[in-house]
């Protein structure tokens, strides 16, 4: 595949390939495009392929001379990519292709995101399906559909490390926490406070790390607001998705007039509790006045207030196996109070006990307080396997090429392979690729020359599968 903006480039069949799917729209839920270039690219190459009702497209090759005994390897990728852009950028990224560069070392797209998550895995693929010179075993390359809005996968967390490994990623669900909350006229003084400045971070890579989640400390502020005074909630509103964890949280309250100088206080103290408990030197709690006319319930206040207290949050257990890897994590993400109050929370476990054992635990202080819950976006667990044939000669083709040990990581977010893994019983997998830097922003960029090491490491183990 002969590249243009990218001509010069080396390996010249991967960024050739990588220009070609880079000038097809394929944000996440706008990828028949893509699909129907991939469908193209087989019928081209007399290759059998079927492209499903989901979306999905899958290509074979059969063996070449001497390997058609070998078990089969599967090469993955997907075909979505996270549009991201700059304010002032003019491209549409439903209709219009990416604008791509160079400096000779880094490949990006003006003004976007580049998609190297996951358009660099698939230009690998097609470069292997189009060179006929190869020697591998039968390949399958399935390029599956809405990776990043039904895996819920990354925010910057998919594997683009070059010499890294993952072996293995955590199972994962989303919960709903809701209630139609009655609204009633309310003329008490109203106050606004705001939970500001967290630093937040995506909730699979840094909910061990020791920062607070803004809506539990609201929740806490709430009570001991509670505590001092009956008060009535006009809005809550935090976050921005389950998966994120929060940065800023803003209440309105309407509570007498005569306990703003004592909340003012409570927020002054919390905001020093937070700053001293945790690694937040920035977080600040305010209070400042706010104009409601419509107010929540007493009653319904109240609940949401012990809600907000008693869903757990955070990391809830290590595992044991692997030193340094989080096991279970639950997050409160978003938390609005519109039409209904709804809040968003993001389960996490490598172990799907434990992943049940935290379903049940919302559930059941769910049901105590009268809300109504919905669990969904279920994803199961890749479990790391101590003997894994796979991952051990890739190991040691990496050694051999490069004089070092790769690194292996467990994530502790949800990926495909863990989905192939539960449908294909005893699949040994292993995922990598060459290096991408600030994935899914509009700051994306790929590095040349990883791409020139990794790409005849792969055609090597393919070779020795």
């Amino acid at each position: 595949m002969e590249a243009y903006k990218l001509k010069g480039l080396e390996p010249a069949a991967v960024f050739g390939f990588f220009e070609a799917i880079a000038s097809i729209p394929h944000g996440s839920w706008n990828t028949g495009k893509l699909a129907q270039y991939l469908v193209g690219f087989a019928k081209e190459r007399q290759l059998r392929c079927i492209h499903d009702t989901y979306g999905n497209v899958i290509i074979f090759k059969d063996a070449s001379a001497g390997y058609e005994d070998h078990p089969p390897v599967i090469l993955q990728g997907h075909l979505d990519m996270v549009c991201e852009k700059d304010p002032d950028s003019t491209i549409d990224m439903t209709r219009d292709g990416l604008d791509l560069t160079h400096d000779g070392e880094r490949v990006w797209a003006k003004g976007t995101s580049l998609g190297a998550d996951d358009g660099l895995g698939m230009a690998y693929i097609l470069a292997v399906l189009d060179d006929p010179t190869l020697p591998h075993p039968p390949i399958e390359a399935v390029f599956t559909n809405e990776e990043e809005v039904g895996m819920g996968g990354a925010l910057g967390m998919d594997t683009f490390g070059e010499g890294t490994f993952t072996v293995g990623c955590a199972g994962g669900a989303k919960a709903d926490i809701l209630l139609k909350a009655e609204r009633t006229v309310c003329e008490s003084h109203c106050l606004r406070l705001e939970a500001k400045n967290f630093i937040g971070g995506h909730s699979g890579g840094t909910i061990h790390l020791n920062h607070a989640n803004c809506i539990k400390q609201m929740g806490e502020l709430l009570h001991r607001i509670r505590r001092l005074t009956e008060f009535r909630l006009v809005s809550l509103f935090g976050g921005a998705k389950p998966n994120s964890i929060p940065r800023e949280c803003t209440a309105e309250i309407a509570v007498p007039q005569e306990y703003e100088a004592e909340i003012k206080a409570l927020c002054e103290a919390l905001q020093a509790e937070i700053r001293a408990a945790y690694d937040e030197p920035q977080a600040e709690i305010a209070v400042s006045s706010a104009e409601g006319k419509m107010a929540l319930s007493a009653a319904d206040t109240d609940r949401i207030t012990k809600l907000l207290c008693a869903v757990p949050n955070g990391l809830q257990k290590w595992s044991e196996e692997l030193p340094g890897v989080v096991q279970t994590s639950l997050n409160i993400g978003c938390i609005r109070t519109e039409e209904e109050f709804r809040a968003e929370f993001q389960l996490r476990s490598s172990v799907a006990a434990e992943k049940e054992e935290l379903k049940q635990e919302l559930a059941k202080i769910s049901a105590e307080l009268g809300f109504a819950i919905r669990f969904h976006g279920e994803n199961p667990a890749w479990p790391y396997r101590a003997e894994s044939p796979l991952r051990l000669t890739m190991e040691a083709l990496w050694k051999e090429r490069f004089g070092k040990a790769p690194r292996s990581a467990v994530l502790h977010v949800g990926l495909e392979c863990g989905i192939f893994s539960e449908k294909i019983p005893g699949l040994d997998c292993v995922s990598t690729c060459s290096n991408a830097y600030d994935v899914h922003t509009n700051r994306e960029s790929m590095s040349v020359s990883s791409a020139q090491r990794f790409w005849p490491y792969l055609k090597e183990l393919l070779a020795r599968l």
